[in-house]
């Protein structure tokens, strides 16, 4: 081949460039065409996405949950939490633990926009909560970054899965992790089923180079029953002193605590340094074993403790013993039954100054007024007891303390003057026996008692007494609401608003007495007489409930709607024109509830039936018995409180039916209830639907 020249060369190489020239040409043309393609897809692709945003929104306009706002969306969120925190028993715990995901992870997978709100809301991820058998050291990781800095919230419970070895060293990890989080934690709850890994956290509120500032709410649990302290002597330690006087908390430097709520079970009382019990408004107790011995190393619960204890909490507004019941080793300086022991163990009044309410499961009734009296409780507003049916053999279960003996006790009831609760509004007790209820509070007195209920637990029907055998003094001239499960008693109520019968017996009879008519006379200006007509029993009755209540019909129903929402016509003689066609039995004695005795007479007084024997007033408690003297503000009202003028108006001009509801009770139907419209009852509920005329 002959060799080309570099002219020849040249040519060729010009005729290439200028066809590459013409090809990058076309090329930029083409990838133009491309790009503009492509951005007009893109484009599509956008608008498509934003038409199918928008169809997705439509579409969840449908449900009433996507049109709350996103502000209201985190508070649903938020309360489901705790509610998710407080509402599972054990039982569910175990059978979910290991199936269940934490709330905040199922929420962040509904849909988009609850993602996005899980996501940028700490305070959903604020609760570290480890149940059961489940146990994800990544989750509590991603759980405390998304918090950020909001307040931390821990709860463990223990699994019967998890050996007391395992459960330690769970409990030892999770606080380990938390050692630079001392700060952000507002609650602590931990349920365990030994001891050891309470120690855990005991010991890191002890520690004084450890900072709590915002611990506000501190819940400690042993499950197991009368566990043994062997493996964690020091929480045994500190309470050894249980009969030395109250002084200082021996542990390092008290510093300033913002704990508000505290529950211990099966827990020694001491455990914590006193300074946390400062600021406590809310107390929880329960020492549910029922053993009356224990070992070496079982913890007793004491009534000098228990006192101790309650020294450290001045602040306290609410208190309960849940299923616990002090072992009763002291009584007050001030008591006469210290002739029995003088060098028996005493102890002085607490001042709980600031306590309003107190609630006490399973006491026996001997115990419930030897307890409260070593309370000075002036501000206690409500009391609520469940008590234990009275054991036979209690003298042998109280066989731990060497002092206490039948004597002391039979001693001790004899002597003691009655505690007065002078701020007491709110009183609900239950109890399983008829002596229980007049034993548990016949040795109190509430001279400003306005609700009182009154539960029997027995399913056996039984008849409860009158005031009078329950109460100190039966007389209750504030009460204005009044719940009982046993037969009513009215007779001391003058001034008695509302009355709920839950599953009763005897409720006929009680509309007997509610329809009971009083009979009095007047003078007019004439000079003549003219009958007057009232009711009987709790004049300013305007509600009535019924729930259950098998014997109760109709026409009883009706009959104390009709007498109390009628008025009687009378002719200018004084005469009743319409008792015989309305078939009204009229008492022509009858007798204003809670008035004394007295004969009739015909210048405006009430015809009285019965005689009462008047009770005696109240006893002053002596200030140099232990007590604060009590101001005459404050005592218990005597009868007379109210004027005889104003009890008889209230009697011939009783209030008017204007409340009724009615469920389950099989002798009234929903017609019947309705007729009681016709009578100006404003309001008939029948088994939860307002009837309407």
């Amino acid at each position: 081949m002959a060799r080309r020249n570099n002219a020849s060369i040249d040519v060729e190489v010009a005729i290439v460039q200028a066809q590459l020239g013409v090809l990058e040409r076309r090329e930029r043309e083409f990838q133009k065409l491309v790009d503009d393609m492509q951005r007009l897809k893109n484009s599509i692709s956008d608008e498509k996405e934003l038409l199918q945003t928008k169809a997705r929104e439509l579409e969840a306009e449908r449900f009433p949950i996507n049109w709350l706002p996103t502000e209201l969306l985190i508070d649903v969120f938020v309360d489901l939490i705790v509610a998710e925190s407080d509402g599972l028993d054990d039982e569910e715990l175990c059978a979910g633990a290991k199936t269940r995901h934490p709330i905040p992870i199922i929420l962040s997978h509904v849909c988009q926009r609850w993602r996005n709100v899980a996501l940028t809301t700490p305070q959903l991820w604020s609760c570290l909560s480890y149940r059961g058998a489940s146990w994800n050291e990544k989750a509590r990781q991603s759980f405390l970054e998304r918090s950020r800095s909001a307040l931390l919230d821990v709860v463990y419970r223990g699994s019967m899965d998890v050996s007391v070895f395992g459960e330690n060293q769970r409990v030892s990890a999770l606080f380990d992790d938390l050692s630079n989080e001392h700060g952000r934690l507002r609650s602590i709850a931990l349920e365990c089923h030994g001891p050891d890994a309470i120690l855990k956290v005991t010991n890191l509120l002890k520690n004084s180079l450890n900072s709590f500032p915002q611990l506000r709410s501190l819940n400690l649990s042993i499950i197991q029953h009368s566990p043994s302290f062997a493996t964690t002597r020091p929480l045994l330690r500190r309470n050894a002193l249980r009969g030395v006087a109250d002084g200082p908390d021996e542990e390092g430097n008290p510093t300033w605590s913002n704990l508000k709520h505290l529950k211990l079970r099966e827990i020694p009382l001491f455990s914590l340094p006193s300074h946390f019990l400062a600021n406590l408004t809310s107390v929880i107790l329960s020492y549910p074993s029922t053993k009356t011995t224990v070992g070496p190393y079982g913890y007793q619960f004491y009534l000098t403790s228990l006192c101790r204890f309650l020294s450290f909490t001045p602040r306290l507004e609410e208190f309960s013993l849940s299923n616990a019941i002090p072992r009763l080793d002291a009584v007050l300086h001030d008591d006469p039954a210290n002739s029995v022991d003088p060098e028996g163990p005493k102890r002085r009044r607490v001042e709980l100054h600031c306590l309003k309410r107190l609630d006490w499961s399973y006491p026996f009734p001997g115990d419930v007024h030897h307890v409260m009296t070593f309370f000075d409780t002036p501000v206690l507003e409500k009391l609520d007891l469940w008590v234990e049916e009275a054991q036979t053999k209690r003298a042998a279960e109280m066989e731990h303390t060497s002092w206490y003996q039948a004597s002391f006790a039979s001693l001790a009831s004899a002597t003691r003057t009655g505690h007065e609760l002078p701020s007491l509004r709110q009183l609900s007790l239950q109890c399983a026996s008829e002596e229980g209820i007049s034993s548990v509070i016949r040795k109190f007195i509430f001279p400003g008692l306005e609700k009182l209920e009154i539960i029997n637990s027995d399913t056996r029907a039984r008849t409860t007494g009158g005031l009078e055998s329950i109460f100190r003094d039966p007389r209750l001239p504030h009460l204005t609401h009044l719940t009982l499960k046993t037969e009513a008693m009215l007779g001391y109520l003058p001034v008695l608003v509302s009355l709920s019968l839950d599953t009763c017996t005897g409720v006929g009879e009680m509309m007997k007495r509610l329809q009971e008519r009083a009979v009095g006379a007047g003078r007019l200006p004439t000079g003549g007489v003219q009958n007057k007509h009232g009711v009987r029993f709790c004049p300013r009755l305007e509600a009535l409930s019924f729930w259950g209540c098998d014997d109760i019909d109709i026409n009883g129903l009706r009959a104390v709607v009709k007498t109390r929402n009628t008025r009687l016509e009378r002719d200018p003689r004084g005469y009743d024109l319409g008792m015989a066609a309305r078939g009204v039995v009229v008492n022509t004695g009858s007798h204003l509830p809670g008035w004394g005795s007295g004969k009739a007479k015909l210048d405006g007084e009430i015809l009285s039936q019965r005689k009462i024997r008047p009770l005696r007033k109240p006893r002053r408690q002596d200030p140099g018995r232990g007590s604060k003297p009590v101001s005459s503000a404050v005592l218990a009202p005597s009868a007379n409180i109210l004027s005889s003028m104003i009890a008889m108006e209230e009697a011939f001009h009783p209030a008017r039916i204007i409340y009724l509801r009615i469920e389950d009770c099989p002798f009234i139907s929903r017609v019947d209830a309705l007729t009681l419209h016709d009578f100006d009852v404003v309001d008939v509920i029948y088994n939860g639907s307002d009837l309407i005329d």
